[in-house]
Formats: C-alpha cells, structure tokens, sequence
C-alpha cells in the first residue's frame, strides 16, 4: 500500500502488519480538508486490504476502518476546526 496527504507521498510500499505504524502528520491549516489516501499496490492473500487507522487529536480519539483493493481507494478527509 501507498500512503499519501493531500497528494504527496508519505508511506510507499507499506506491508500491514499486525505490529501498528505510528506515524505524526501535521495537516495543512490554509486547506479546508486535509485528505489522507491509501492506495492498494496488490491485495495480498486475502483480499482487500484492510487496515485500522487511530487518530488522536485534542484529547479525542477516532478508530476509522478502512479498506482498498485495485478499483477503490480508502480516504479519509479531515475539516480542521479550531
């Protein structure tokens, strides 16, 4: 899998693992949304890929599933509010 924010690659090549990536972005505060990709680069052995994506942010935490094989990609987009 491929990772990317706002259309600039940060993970390439991505193997899930049962071991998480902790991974800091910092989101673009001039953008309205800010949009996180995961693109699917094969599908493994047992098709689609799934991953379970932990965002914490001001004391709030989110679990958001996603799921991506070769015709669909999962995204996430973030509205940040102040």
């Amino acid at each position: 899998m491929s990772l990317y924010l706002n259309d600039r690659l940060i993970l390439e090549h991505l193997k899930l693992d049962i071991k998480p990536k902790i991974l800091k972005l910092a989101l673009d505060k001039s953008l309205p949304v800010n949009k996180l990709i995961l693109y699917a680069e094969n599908l493994g052995a047992l098709p689609p890929n799934t991953a379970l994506m932990e965002v914490n942010t001001k004391g709030k935490k989110y679990d958001i599933f996603l799921s991506t094989d070769f015709k669909r990609n999962a995204m996430v987009e973030f509205a940040l509010t102040e």
